[in-house]
């Protein structure tokens, strides 16, 4: 699909416009999809990524902050050279808990940022030396206990699509748990009294269904099986069609909360299996024939939407995809 008609503008403003350097709204996400479409050189997104991070060393959201720029950069890192990136993670490491260490009044975000970067360190670095790896724990218990508490206390009514639906984001977290922490049987034994509550759970919405399959089906496979959570995740199942799921994101063509979110959920659905080809060129079509497209040709325009979340470099990292999924796929053409 044709986003704009100079993609290397794409380069300048990276390089010459101050935008936040943020996994979902800012600079970060932008400097992926220009390392990964070989715009940038490695040494000048890491360069810049790291610099870039001193503006948001307090931030330890992953939307905006250090958590989500440091497993992006440590992934990618990992890809690209085949090690960690040690000496920036130690300094997220520490700054993550003095955050939740010290802030009394830390806000949601920053819990969930904590439990899923603490969860990524415990689960990618074999060398952490048992002390760090206690201390990890004890915090990332800490801020589930806070999400917990937040989630039994706060009632969310998700009627619009996004992949930031409260519910799911909040199963994947205790999956996260469940999977990267040594005491498994005491996670097990938190999360099992709120399964009632989570197997009410029908979102209104067909993308944010389809996102909550994806969730609740992980956290059955940590619990080895459940009929009432396999029962639901049924019904979830045949919820969804294609069709619906188009029409949830109303004119959306962005990652977080559109088209593009719409096909990164649906590429492991097994509904889908057998019509994801054709489904990939829809949402394709539906992309390029926007209206929003046509504004991205706008540079004033662009420069407000660079980012994965809400932006161009969402779109590129699903065109991407599409791509690459259509060559290892046979029934990818």
């Amino acid at each position: 699909m044709k986003i704009i008609d100079n993609q290397s503008i794409l380069l300048d403003i990276y390089q010459e416009y101050r935008l936040p350097p943020g996994l979902f709204y800012g600079n970060t996400g932008l400097g992926i999809v220009l390392l990964l479409s070989r715009q940038l050189s490695c040494d000048d997104f890491f360069g810049k990524s790291i610099l870039d991070m001193k503006s948001i060393s307090t931030d330890i959201t992953l939307e905006s902050g250090i958590t989500g720029v440091g497993i992006a950069l440590n992934y990618l890192f990992q890809k690209l050279q085949k090690k960690q990136l040690r000496g920036l993670l130690s300094e997220i490491d520490s700054k993550v808990c003095q955050k939740v260490a010290c802030d009394s009044n830390v806000d949601i975000d920053s819990s969930y940022g904590a439990v899923f970067y603490l969860c990524h360190r415990l689960r990618n670095d074999k060398h952490l030396s048992g002390t760090i790896r206690e201390i990890f724990e004890f915090h990332i218990a800490a801020s589930t206990e806070h999400i917990i508490d937040y989630y039994i206390g706060t009632t969310h009514h998700d009627y619009r699509f996004s992949l930031r639906h409260s519910t799911s984001v909040f199963v994947f977290a205790l999956s996260m748990v469940l999977s990267c922490t040594g005491n498994k049987t005491m996670w097990i034994k938190k999360i099992k009294p709120m399964l009632p509550v989570l197997l009410e759970v029908y979102p209104f919405s067909p993308g944010n269904r389809l996102m909550y399959w994806h969730a609740l089906s992980q956290l059955n496979k940590l619990l080895e099986g459940n009929k009432k959570i396999s029962n639901h995740i049924a019904i979830l199942q045949h919820s969804i069609s294609q069709q619906s799921l188009l029409d949830c994101v109303n004119g959306n063509v962005y990652l977080g909360e559109g088209a593009c979110g719409i096909y990164y959920l649906s590429r492991h659905f097994p509904e889908f299996k057998d019509s994801m080809s054709n489904f990939s060129h829809e949402i394709e079509n539906y992309i390029s024939n926007s209206l929003e497209i046509h504004h991205l040709g706008d540079i004033k325009y662009l420069k407000n939407h660079l980012g994965m979340w809400d932006g161009v470099a969402g779109i590129m990292l699903i065109e991407s995809l599409m791509r690459t999924d259509r060559i290892f796929h046979g029934n990818f053409e």
